[in-house]
């Protein structure tokens, strides 16, 4: 989600350089969607637990990816890991 932030930023340094078709934008057209990023990204995803769900996701597939390559190269794999 990085391309949200540079998104803003771009925008935020085009407007700072009076670019002409954002002009007629006001500040808060910029800032709010950063300030709102900002604090999902940051705070709220933090607080709900989705960045913990995103890791146990990651570490799942993490581990089937490691039995895969085991499998593969002929060794045992149990549930403890590889024997």
């Amino acid at each position: 989600m990085v391309w949200v932030y540079l998104v803003c930023f771009s925008l935020s340094i085009a407007k700072w350089l009076d670019v002409d078709w954002l002009q007629g934008v006001s500040w808060w057209w910029i800032a709010v969607p950063l300030i709102i990023a900002i604090s999902w990204f940051e705070v709220l995803e933090r607080e709900l637990g989705f960045d913990r769900q995103r890791e146990n996701q990651d570490s799942q597939y993490e581990r089937a990816k490691q039995e895969r390559i085991a499998r593969g190269m002929g060794q045992r794999v149990g549930r403890g890991g590889r024997r």
